[in-house]
């Protein structure tokens, strides 16, 4: 599905891969295999309070938060044995932390300071810019795992959605990804 949007210019302009929790690494697996295939890539990256070191949760020294009402350390890791099965938990298509993050789209990241996940998109952060990929970053206090959610109710969730729509809009229309 992907691949057709990007291959019709059409959509390829505008189209923005956005995922929250565990759906932001797999947007993250995606920009980065998309990328490494040689196909067109998306404008922007968007990755909401987003699970990207499954490895952690596997050897168990994901540091707690005990104010994320949301998630526990221990979710996390079933939710990590049952995804990677066998598999090896650094692979970048499992944890994309560990993946070369050079040459991908600009990457808008929201992260929470309650939330379990938090130091993942720090690290995220810290790691594209030293590969050069244009970042956009709010961390938003007092907030937990997935807290955008509530938008309709909080006031600081409400705020932190409306700057992840107009800056995934400006990241769109900076991104140096064009046509191939």
């Amino acid at each position: 599905m992907c691949t057709a949007l990007l291959s019709d210019d059409t959509y390829a302009d505008n189209l923005l891969v956005v995922g929250s929790s565990s759906g932001g690494g797999l947007a993250l697996s995606l920009a980065m295999s998309l990328r490494d295939g040689g196909t067109r890539e998306p404008k922007a990256i968007g990755l909401l309070c987003p699970w990207l070191d499954l490895s952690l949760d596997i050897d168990g020294t994901r540091g707690a938060r005990r104010t994320d009402p949301v998630l526990s350390v221990g979710i996390l890791s079933n939710a990590a044995r049952c995804y990677i099965a066998d598999g090896n938990p650094q692979d970048p298509l499992i944890s994309p932390i560990y993946g070369e993050l050079g040459g991908l789209p600009p990457v808008v990241i929201v992260s929470a300071s309650a939330d379990h996940c938090a130091a993942d998109a720090a690290r995220l952060e810290n790691r594209a810019l030293e590969a050069g990929v244009k970042i956009y970053h709010k961390r938003i206090d007092g907030l937990w795992h997935d807290g955008l959610a509530l938008s309709t109710w909080l006031t600081t969730a409400r705020d932190g959605l409306d700057w992840t729509c107009l800056t995934l809009r400006r990241a769109r229309d900076d991104s140096p990804v064009g046509p191939s």
